[in-house]
């Protein structure tokens, strides 16, 4: 199976899912990008961006990679929908401006 059409895996966290989730669909949203031209943009089906959008799904390391590039946003923000949500255990970077209190918890 193709890495853009695998479920979310139970090794992925389900938070993790949940903010990629939000904050694909809110990027796209904000853009005013229609499912169709992001997912031909990305060149992935709609129904893989709907998996992620919906949380169905969790992209493979190299969409990751490719969602980044094509958002303009580095990895670790893929997982930030708003400041206190940030997963920095999965951020080499520490891109996010509140690392130092989310690192403590």
């Amino acid at each position: 199976m193709r890495g853009a059409r695998r479920k979310a895996a139970k090794s992925e966290s389900p938070r993790a899912t949940v903010l990629l989730a939000g904050t694909l669909k809110g990027w796209r949203l904000k853009q005013r990008f229609f499912l169709k031209e992001m997912a031909a943009d990305l060149g992935v089906s709609v129904s893989t961006v709907e998996g992620w959008e919906s949380g169905h799904r969790f992209p493979s390391g190299s969409h990751l990679t490719r969602l980044s590039d094509y958002t303009g946003l580095p990895v670790c923000k893929l997982f930030c929908v708003k400041t206190g949500d940030c997963l920095l255990s999965q951020c080499a970077s520490g891109c996010c401006p509140n690392a130092a209190t989310l690192e403590a918890r």
